[in-house]
Protein backbone atom coordinates (compact mmCIF):
# COMPACT_ATOMS: atom_id res chain seq x y z
CA UNK A 1 0.00 0.00 0.00
CA UNK A 2 1.41 3.33 -0.46
CA UNK A 3 1.80 5.85 1.94
CA UNK A 4 -0.03 8.57 0.17
CA UNK A 5 -3.40 8.37 0.90
CA UNK A 6 -3.45 6.04 4.01
CA UNK A 7 -4.70 8.51 5.96
CA UNK A 8 -7.89 9.72 5.05
CA UNK A 9 -9.13 11.81 7.93
CA UNK A 10 -8.18 13.12 10.99
CA UNK A 11 -7.59 10.09 13.05
CA UNK A 12 -8.81 7.48 9.82
CA UNK A 13 -6.87 5.58 7.92
CA UNK A 14 -7.42 2.83 5.05
CA UNK A 15 -6.99 0.03 7.49
CA UNK A 16 -9.46 -2.43 8.17
CA UNK A 17 -10.64 -3.63 12.07
CA UNK A 18 -9.04 -6.84 11.17
CA UNK A 19 -5.68 -5.46 9.80
CA UNK A 20 -2.41 -4.23 11.56
CA UNK A 21 0.47 -2.34 9.90
CA UNK A 22 3.73 -4.11 10.97
CA UNK A 23 6.30 -2.23 8.80
CA UNK A 24 7.12 0.17 6.40
CA UNK A 25 9.66 0.18 3.72
CA UNK A 26 11.28 3.33 1.69
CA UNK A 27 13.36 3.27 -1.32
CA UNK A 28 16.49 4.88 -1.49
CA UNK A 29 17.07 8.21 -2.34
CA UNK A 30 18.27 8.07 -6.12
CA UNK A 31 21.71 9.93 -6.76
CA UNK A 32 22.10 13.98 -6.71
CA UNK A 33 18.95 13.86 -3.61
CA UNK A 34 18.21 14.54 0.02
CA UNK A 35 15.54 15.28 2.43
CA UNK A 36 15.09 17.39 5.21
CA UNK A 37 12.20 18.58 8.07
CA UNK A 38 11.63 21.38 9.73
CA UNK A 39 9.10 22.32 12.49
CA UNK A 40 7.57 25.42 14.07
CA UNK A 41 6.85 24.91 17.37
CA UNK A 42 7.02 26.67 21.06
CA UNK A 43 10.05 23.94 22.16
CA UNK A 44 12.33 21.83 19.99
CA UNK A 45 11.37 19.03 21.67
CA UNK A 46 8.23 16.91 23.04
CA UNK A 47 6.09 19.51 21.19
CA UNK A 48 2.53 19.45 18.81
CA UNK A 49 3.90 20.99 15.42
CA UNK A 50 2.46 24.71 14.84
CA UNK A 51 3.33 23.98 11.56
CA UNK A 52 5.75 21.21 9.81
CA UNK A 53 7.41 20.88 6.60
CA UNK A 54 9.34 17.58 5.07
CA UNK A 55 10.43 17.77 1.59
CA UNK A 56 12.46 15.35 -1.10
CA UNK A 57 14.39 16.90 -3.27
CA UNK A 58 16.40 15.82 -6.57
CA UNK A 59 18.98 17.92 -8.93
CA UNK A 60 19.59 17.62 -12.13
CA UNK A 61 23.22 16.55 -13.21
CA UNK A 62 24.66 20.61 -12.66
CA UNK A 63 23.02 20.58 -9.48
CA UNK A 64 21.20 23.54 -10.77
CA UNK A 65 17.80 22.49 -11.52
CA UNK A 66 14.69 20.28 -9.81
CA UNK A 67 14.85 17.38 -11.24
CA UNK A 68 11.91 16.13 -8.66
CA UNK A 69 10.48 17.15 -5.60
CA UNK A 70 7.70 16.11 -2.88
CA UNK A 71 6.52 18.49 -0.70
CA UNK A 72 4.47 17.42 2.61
CA UNK A 73 3.09 20.04 5.21
CA UNK A 74 1.72 19.12 8.83
CA UNK A 75 -0.32 20.65 10.92
CA UNK A 76 -2.19 23.11 7.96
CA UNK A 77 -4.74 20.33 7.72
CA UNK A 78 -6.95 17.72 8.55
CA UNK A 79 -4.16 15.57 7.68
CA UNK A 80 -0.55 15.32 6.68
CA UNK A 81 -1.02 16.98 2.96
CA UNK A 82 1.31 17.05 -0.21
CA UNK A 83 1.79 20.13 -1.88
CA UNK A 84 1.27 19.23 -4.86
CA UNK A 85 1.13 22.63 -6.83
CA UNK A 86 4.28 23.68 -5.11
CA UNK A 87 5.83 20.69 -6.42
CA UNK A 88 4.94 21.10 -9.84
CA UNK A 89 5.81 24.67 -9.95
CA UNK A 90 9.23 23.72 -9.04
CA UNK A 91 9.80 20.66 -11.27
CA UNK A 92 12.63 21.65 -13.94
CA UNK A 93 13.04 24.97 -12.61
CA UNK A 94 16.55 26.36 -11.36
CA UNK A 95 16.44 27.11 -7.91
CA UNK A 96 17.05 30.45 -7.15
CA UNK A 97 15.57 32.74 -3.82
CA UNK A 98 12.82 33.71 -6.16
CA UNK A 99 11.53 30.61 -7.80
CA UNK A 100 11.46 28.56 -3.87
CA UNK A 101 10.27 32.19 -2.26
CA UNK A 102 7.39 31.44 -4.53
CA UNK A 103 6.93 27.67 -4.24
CA UNK A 104 6.55 28.85 -0.29
CA UNK A 105 3.79 30.93 -0.89
CA UNK A 106 2.03 28.20 -3.27
CA UNK A 107 1.99 25.55 -0.58
CA UNK A 108 0.56 28.52 1.69
CA UNK A 109 -2.39 28.66 -0.67
CA UNK A 110 -2.83 25.37 -0.67
CA UNK A 111 -2.72 24.43 3.21
CA UNK A 112 -6.20 24.69 4.67
CA UNK A 113 -5.05 25.24 8.62
CA UNK A 114 -7.42 26.11 11.56
CA UNK A 115 -7.20 28.15 14.48
CA UNK A 116 -6.70 27.33 17.60
CA UNK A 117 -5.11 27.91 20.90
CA UNK A 118 -1.78 26.90 19.55
CA UNK A 119 -1.85 29.33 16.66
CA UNK A 120 -4.27 31.40 14.26
CA UNK A 121 -5.14 29.44 11.05
CA UNK A 122 -2.87 33.38 9.54
CA UNK A 123 -0.45 32.39 11.24
CA UNK A 124 0.14 29.00 10.15
CA UNK A 125 -0.19 29.82 6.37
CA UNK A 126 2.80 32.37 7.21
CA UNK A 127 4.83 29.81 8.30
CA UNK A 128 4.70 27.32 5.33
CA UNK A 129 5.52 30.32 2.93
CA UNK A 130 8.73 30.32 5.39
CA UNK A 131 9.60 26.96 6.03
CA UNK A 132 8.97 26.12 2.69
CA UNK A 133 11.41 27.75 0.94
CA UNK A 134 14.21 26.89 4.17
CA UNK A 135 13.80 22.87 4.03
CA UNK A 136 14.24 23.23 0.16
CA UNK A 137 17.24 25.41 0.49
CA UNK A 138 18.32 22.60 3.63
CA UNK A 139 18.04 19.85 0.53
CA UNK A 140 20.19 21.75 -2.14
CA UNK A 141 22.92 22.47 0.37
CA UNK A 142 22.88 18.70 1.73
CA UNK A 143 22.73 17.26 -2.09
CA UNK A 144 26.12 19.70 -3.21
CA UNK A 145 27.84 19.35 -0.07
CA UNK A 146 27.62 15.23 -0.65
CA UNK A 147 28.31 15.21 -4.76
CA UNK A 148 31.71 14.96 -5.66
Amino acid sequence: MALDGFTTAQGVTTLRPDELLTGTSFPRLAPRSATAFLKAGRRRAMEISIACVAARLTLDADLERCQDVRIALGAVAPTAMRARVAERHLEGRPLTDGVIREAGRIAAAECRPIGDVRASARYRALLVASLVPRVLARCAERIRCSTP
